[in-house]
C-alpha cells in the first residue's frame, strides 16, 4: 500500500512532485463532503420523518408538484420511499467520489479530475434543469449548494492537474 495519503506524487516518469498545501486542503475538502454525503444519504430516510427537518421541503413538493400546502396523506408512505431511494443514490455516489478523492485524484490522475468534474455537471444540470422545468425552485437551491461546494475544490486544484510543466499520466 502506498501509505496513508502521502505528501509526494509519483508522475510519468518516475518524477516527484511535491503537494502544495492548497492541494491538499482542496483534496481533503472533497473526502469531507463525499463523507457528509454518505451520512447524508444514510440519513435521509430518517431525517424525512421529522417534521421540523422536512416540513419546507415537503412543504414545497406539495404546492409545485399539487397544487396544495401540505403533502397529501395519502403520499406520506410514497414520499418516505422517495426520501430512501435518493439517499440511496447519494450514498452510492459519495462512496465513488471519495475513492476517487482517496487515491487517484490525490496522486494527480487526470482522468480523476475529469471523472469527478463530470459527475458534478451532469448531476447538476440534470437536477438543476428538471428542477427549474417543473417550478421547484427550493430544490435547485439545493443543488446549486452542492454543485457550488463540489466545483470551489475542481477550479482551485485545475492547475495541481493541467500545470504545463508536469507530464501527463498514462491514459486509458
Amino acid at each position: 500500500m502506498d501509505g496513508i495519503l502521502p505528501a509526494l506524487v509519483m508522475t510519468r516518469g518516475g518524477v516527484v512532485n511535491r503537494m502544495s498545501r492548497s492541494f491538499l486542503f482542496w483534496q481533503k475538502w472533497i473526502v469531507l463532503m463525499s463523507c457528509g454525503g454518505i451520512l447524508t444519504g444514510l440519513f435521509l430516510p430518517l431525517l424525512s420523518t421529522i417534521e421540523a427537518v422536512s416540513a419546507g421541503y415537503n412543504r414545497a413538493v406539495a404546492e409545485t408538484f399539487f397544487g396544495l400546502k401540505s403533502m397529501p396523506e395519502e403520499l406520506t408512505v410514497y414520499s418516505q420511499w422517495m426520501w430512501g431511494m435518493l439517499g440511496a443514490v447519494i450514498v452510492a455516489w459519495s462512496i465513488c467520489i471519495l475513492f476517487l478523492a482517496l487515491y487517484p485524484f490525490r496522486r494527480l490522475e487526470k482522468w480523476s479530475f475529469y471523472c469527478i468534474g463530470s459527475s458534478l455537471v451532469a448531476g447538476f444540470a440534470v437536477d438543476a434543469g428538471l428542477s427549474v422545468y417543473f417550478g421547484f425552485y427550493e430544490e435547485v437551491a439545493v443543488a446549486t449548494l452542492w454543485f457550488v461546494l463540489g466545483a470551489m475544490p475542481m477550479a482551485a486544484t485545475y492547475r495541481d492537474f493541467f500545470h504545463a510543466s508536469r507530464p501527463n499520466p498514462p491514459s486509458f
